[in-house]
């Protein structure tokens, strides 16, 4: 028996990187899972790999900033597998500047991926949701969310990840007598992709380096451990816990 035998899964951002993990983590544990990205051939290799180890997915194309394109999700998730009763928003990109050096297409576009892609999700989640009477959230949000951390992380992200982590609290405290947990994990630095896929790619690798070393730990996270967290908090070992910030850093958060 798999934590997670029966229930229907969405995984956002889920072609690579903490997505990735997220969705082949949370597969094995006996969830279907739709993978979603706006990636579409990342997301069909995923699903394939999930298959091909005996578990249950779709891959759906998806951009999270198009309510159109996330209701699409939703409804072929729910018409394939039932009621969505786990949700992981790991879609998100990350830019590099200074405030005032920061313009508004880019602030936007940052904001647009990390805060509204995140609320889109949660707000069609929680239609399935209420509709199955349970269900667990577990939002991507970062250290950026309560610390200022590296600034070189331009101002768009961090303000992004800190209202990922409010409108998270705000839907536990909604939704938590529908039997709805919602939980926000953040992660310091972690070895992905998102860094290389910057503008920059020189530069942004110097600053993920520099981000690994002020980590207690002295080196930065691996996806699969993140992965590991969320699975915990979309299963009932989580329980009592709705409403979050929990951080799985290396430490970072303590100095």
């Amino acid at each position: 028996m798999g934590r997670l035998d029966g229930s229907v899964a969405v995984v956002t951002g889920g072609a690579s990187g903490i997505g990735r993990a997220c969705a082949l983590a949370i597969a094995r544990e006996g969830a279907s899972v739709a993978v979603a990205d706006i990636e579409e051939h990342g997301a069909q290799s995923v699903c394939e790999e999930i298959v091909s180890a005996g578990g249950v997915a779709i891959a759906v194309s998806c951009d999270v900033r198009d309510e159109a394109q996330v209701a699409g999700l939703f409804s072929l998730a729910t018409t394939t597998f039932g009621e969505v009763t786990s949700l992981v928003t790991s879609a998100g990109i990350v830019s590099f500047e200074q405030t005032g050096d920061c313009d508004l297409e880019d602030w936007q576009r940052v904001i647009d991926v990390n805060l509204t892609g995140t609320f889109l999700c949660v707000k069609h989640a929680l239609a399935s949701m209420q509709v199955a009477g349970s269900g667990s959230i577990v939002t991507i949000g970062s250290v950026s969310a309560v610390v200022a951390g590296n600034t070189d992380v331009g101002p768009g992200y961090k303000a992004a990840k800190g209202g990922v982590l409010q409108l998270t609290r705000l839907v536990a405290a909604q939704y938590g007598a529908k039997g709805i947990r919602a939980n926000c994990l953040c992660p310091g630095p972690v070895d992905t992709g998102i860094i290389e896929a910057g503008q920059g790619s020189q530069e942004n690798a110097t600053t993920f380096a520099r981000l690994a070393q002020g980590v207690p730990m002295g080196r930065a996270g691996r996806p699969d451990e993140i992965a590991a967290v969320a699975l915990f908090l979309l299963s009932s070992e989580s329980s009592y816990m709705t409403g979050s910030a929990v951080f799985a850093d290396g430490g970072y958060t303590t100095v």
